[in-house]
């Protein structure tokens, strides 16, 4: 009997463009766009903003950058099912989004996008925490 070994999958980095001003993204951010090769963004992300992806990634011998900027077109299901390919892949994808991201209907695609990437981690998922019951209290 063999053994067949998983490609590790890559991983789906969420980065939010803020109020558009390049300067006021978290250094995190600076730093994921700067090292992203993959990257889906909203069409209405700042043009400063979208100038900072892969500033880091050194130029290739042709004197290009291999960075493959798209648009996420399509619904919220149609992009999260794209990007969750590109991981299972092995590619690190990076989804730029316009705006914040902690509104309520980006947090439940952010939920739904790591249900579905579960499945193909493998040993590298995670078990729920139990929670320990807290000893009864004294009455003073």
């Amino acid at each position: 009997m063999s053994r067949v070994t998983k490609k590790n999958p890559g991983r789906i980095l969420f980065v939010g463009s803020g109020p558009g001003d390049p300067a006021l993204l978290t250094v995190r951010a600076r730093e994921v766009l700067g090292w992203a090769t993959l990257e889906f963004t909203d069409p209405d992300v700042d043009k400063g903003v979208l100038a900072l992806i892969g500033i880091a990634v050194e130029e290739s011998p042709d004197g290009t950058r291999p960075v493959d900027v798209r648009p996420a077109l399509g619904g919220a299901a149609e992009v999260a099912t794209t990007l969750i390919a590109e991981a299972r892949g092995g590619s690190d994808v990076v989804r730029l989004v316009s705006r914040e991201l902690m509104t309520a209907d980006k947090i439940g695609w952010r939920r739904r996008c790591r249900r579905s990437l579960s499945c193909c981690r493998g040993s590298r998922r995670r078990t729920p925490r139990r929670r320990t019951p807290t000893p009864p209290r004294t009455p003073r």
